[in-house]
């Protein structure tokens, strides 16, 4: 049978035209081991058959127990192929021994090769690399398969690696002798493989010194596609240099975020707000770009610039970060990582830096957490080159806040080079680089001893820049300010969810929310509207202000995502007015606006949502407005003193997504995008396995504390194969029948057109699977694959482990043999 080049056929309900071939199929499963040879009758599947797929599922709201909400995925028409990978990365050069690099001295320049692909596969290492300049490789090459600690030296002219499963990689090195005659500033220059520019993962051209793919033979590991990679042998190179006289540098890069601040008091209270903060560590294993003149170096305590504890002056490691004005350290509320040791000074940090001050391990010593001007992680041990520490964390309470304001600060590390004790070390947090470079690679100014400019880590945004995204992405010198903000009470107003009225959204107080979601109706397609029942929200209002509080909707910033014809209702005591939205014109009434006393300090009151029209799996928010309305207009304008929050109706929050791609299997060569997930129509050949992926995610908004989110719970998936009937139900699924009737039996439930691939379901939240054969599919079955609805899998059932919270995600994926 040729190759199958059509995008979209129709489905084949009857006897067809044509001449089918009915032959035996041996399979010899490789395990454990055993070779396990069985024989199954099979029959061509005719091209043209499609094999429909919609997955369908259940899940309950915890707000709204006992009722349970139905959900279903887009509809997929078959699936993928195997594509082989290969990445070659430099992976930095040690020197064996201390000092810098001299002439005679023993380097290992390192790689790392990576399987891109879909398949395990193996990988081809010669034994040569390719080096010039000042250096000459030494011996023979070495292999790692556990990241560096134990190495294997290659023998012969290449080594034929194990397998190396999808995403895994081993590291290789190059041991190269500096030549004698070398000097400094002279440079080595070493590439493992052989590719033009050290292009990845590009088709072979054949040479002595290629790293490439070997297909794994038939059955060497259970997951193995059968057959060669539909994108043949695929190879990478990649090289790295260093100069003669490098001296090693450790990297130390400290890496900074925040918490959602977390009210615990008075809501209008700014002051009382906790923020929590998270370090980590990390020594870098490779030289910043544009940089010359070192090799990445373990960091280790400075011997020339030791760090005062308890009375005791030695070297150390040392993590700060000084405590902002405004806040102060909440007691007990730090965590360090296994072997360090949290410490803490009151010395002033305008007048001594960090690695000056004066320290201690009791926080009495200073009068008690409260009087902390910095707080800091002591390490007496070697942290290697490549290694990552997390596990640093503190609170701040804003105890001297006034008003709404920003919270800014930065953290710092300080320490030195194992092996070359000289230079001090020291690191800002806010970008992805250690301040040894410049973003560009290039040396930053020093002090008359040549070490680095400290600072005192009392962080200025204006001046410093910031990471505005709360993720270390910040650019420029020094270090890029973290920064929080507190938003207090909107001038003695806060207006939030039911018991909450203080509470933070994704961003400020003016974003927090409520979410609730509406039945949706069965077998809607994905954008098929229909009008969703009303939905009444419960919101707190909070107001110190002493002014009357009017409340009102307000419309969304982006004014199509709420339908024309929107209806809110506010209702407080005996008071109620009715809102129509309009896209062009925003909310109008004609109602007397509800208006809560200023002599009411906390009070309750509802909004009910009428959506005229609206589309399944699909957020429709309306901003409510509690607010000072001092021009009397009812409307809420900027100016005035007020809070918003958003009560949002959901209709439905879990969303499956359906995709497939096409597996080689045993069958023809896949067509090219075919390998790739998607929802696209897709053309398998007999022996080709579809492997479908269900995604499935929690759409709902998330938030912080005092927000009200939606979580699933009991969410349950069925893939059901034998849901199609040409009159009943002509768009259901089919993958588990016999549609083609290939085989002249006229029943659908022999000669299946696909079968169950033994061991391929897989939930990635470790979800129960269970599996049914039959048509119906009532009968627990176990896995099993055969050619009948009776001996195979024809439906599988996923109950996903533990509820499924707001921006959740889990994928089901399992596989299906084209007969």
């Amino acid at each position: 049978m040729g190759s199958l080049i059509g995008v979209g056929f129709p489905k084949i309900t009857g006897n067809k035209q044509g001449n089918f071939y009915r032959f035996w199929l041996a399979i010899a499963l490789l395990c454990a081991g055993a070779i396990a040879p069985y024989r199954i009758l099979a029959q061509t599947t005719p091209a043209g058959t499609q094999i429909e797929n919609r997955a369908t599922g259940t899940f309950e709201d915890p707000s709204n127990p006992g009722v349970t909400i139905p959900v279903e995925s887009n509809t997929v028409v078959l699936t993928v192929a195997e594509i082989a990978g290969i990445t070659v990365q430099p992976d930095g050069a040690r020197k064996d021994g201390e000092g810098p690099i001299e002439p005679g001295d023993r380097l290992f320049f390192r790689f790392s090769i990576t399987n891109v692909g879909n398949d395990p596969t193996r990988f081809r290492i010669p034994n040569s690399a390719t080096v010039s300049g000042a250096g000459t490789v030494s011996g023979n090459l070495e292999i790692s398969t556990d990241g560096g600690n134990t190495w294997t030296e290659i023998s012969g002219s290449e080594l034929i690696t194990g397998s190396i499963p999808i995403g895994g990689n081993l590291l290789v090195r190059v041991p190269v002798t500096v030549n004698g005659s070398a000097t400094e500033g002279d440079e080595i220059r070493v590439q493992l493989g052989n590719t033009p520019n050290s292009a990845q993962n590009v088709e072979r051209t054949p040479n002595g010194t290629d790293v490439f793919t070997v297909d794994n033979p038939e059955g060497a590991v259970p997951t193995e596609a059968t057959g060669d990679p539909f994108n043949g042998t695929r190879e990478a190179s990649a090289f790295q240099t260093i100069t003669v006289a490098s001296t090693p540098l450790a990297l130390p890069v400290i890496l900074k975020t925040h918490g959602t601040p977390v009210e615990i008091g008075d809501p209008a209270n700014p002051a009382d707000d906790v923020i929590t903060y998270q370090l980590a560590l990390d020594v870098r294993s490779r030289i910043p770009a544009g940089a010359s003149g070192f090799v990445p170096g373990n960091l280790a305590p400075n011997t020339s610039f030791p760090i005062a504890v308890d009375g005791a002056v030695a070297p150390r490691i040392l993590v700060s970060d000084a405590i902002p004005q405004g806040t102060a350290l909440v007691p007990d509320s730090w965590q360090a990582p296994a072997g360090w040791q949290v410490v803490f000074t009151a010395d002033n940090p305008e007048v001594l830096n960090a690695n000056l001050a004066t320290w201690t391990t009791d926080p009495g010593a200073i009068g008690g957490a409260a009087n902390a001007t910095r707080i800091g992680f002591i390490f007496d041990g070697i942290l290697n080159a490549g290694t990552t520490t997390a596990g640093f964390q503190f609170q701040l309470v804003t105890s001297g806040l006034t008003g709404p304001g920003t919270i800014a600060n930065v953290a710092q590390v300080f320490g030195g080079t194992e092996g070359n004790p000289g230079p001090l070390l020291f690191d800002e947090s806010g970008d992805q680089n250690p301040n040894n470079f410049n973003d560009d690679g290039t040396a930053p100014p020093t002090d008359d001893t040549g070490n680095p400019i400290v600072t005192p880590g009392l962080s200025n945004p204006g001046r410093d820049g910031q990471d505005e995204d709360n993720n270390n992405g910040g650019s420029g010198p020094g270090g890029e300010a973290n920064v929080v903000v507190i938003s207090g009470g909107a001038g003695g107003i806060l207006n939030g969810p039911p018991g909450s009225p203080g509470a933070i959204g994704p961003t400020d107080s003016n974003d927090d929310f409520h979410n609730k979601v509406v039945a949706t109706p069965p077998n809607l397609g994905p954008n098929e509207p229909f009008t969703p029942d009303p939905v009444a929200f419960t919101n707190s209002l909070s107001n110190a202000s002493g002014a009357d509080v009017t409340i009102a909707p307000i419309a969304p910033q982006e004014r199509n995502s709420l339908p024309n014809g929107t209806r809110v209702t506010v209702t407080f005591d005996q008071q109620t007015a009715i809102y129509t939205y309009d896209r062009a014109a925003g909310f109008r009434t004609d109602d007397p606006p509800v208006t809560i006393p200023g002599t009411t300090t906390e009070a309750d009151y509802s909004v009910t949502i009428a959506l005229p029209t609206a589309v399944k799996n699909r957020g429709y928010g309306v901003p409510i407005a509690a607010f000072d309305d001092r021009d009397d207009d009812g409307f809420f304008d900027e100016s005035e003193p007020g809070n918003v929050k958003i009560d949002r109706v959901y209709t439905g929050f879990i969303e499956i997504l359906k995709e497939s791609r096409i597996l080689k299997g045993s069958g023809p060569d896949v067509l090219d995008g075919q390998e790739q997930f998607s929802q696209d129509t897709k053309t398998p050949g007999p022996g080709n396995l579809i492997e479908y992926r269900l995604s499935y995610n929690n759409i709902s908004e998330a938030g912080g504390p005092g927000n009200v989110t939606l979580t699933a719970e009991n969410l349950v998936i069925s893939e059901d194969g034998t849901t199609y009937d040409p009159i009943e139900n002509p768009g259901g699924n089919n993958w588990a029948l016999d549609t083609d009737d290939a085989d002249g039996d006229n029943d659908p439930t022999t000669g299946i057109d696909t079968s169950h691939v033994l061991g391929s379901p897989v939930d990635s939240r470790g979800g129960t699977i269970n599996f049914f054969g039959g048509r119906p599919p009532t009968a627990r079955s176990g896995p099993q694959s055969g050619t009948t609805t009776a001996s195979d899998v024809s439906k599988y059932e996923v109950r996903v482990r533990g509820p499924l919270g707001p921006g959740e995600t889990g994928t089901f994926t399992f596989q299906r043999r084209v007969n």
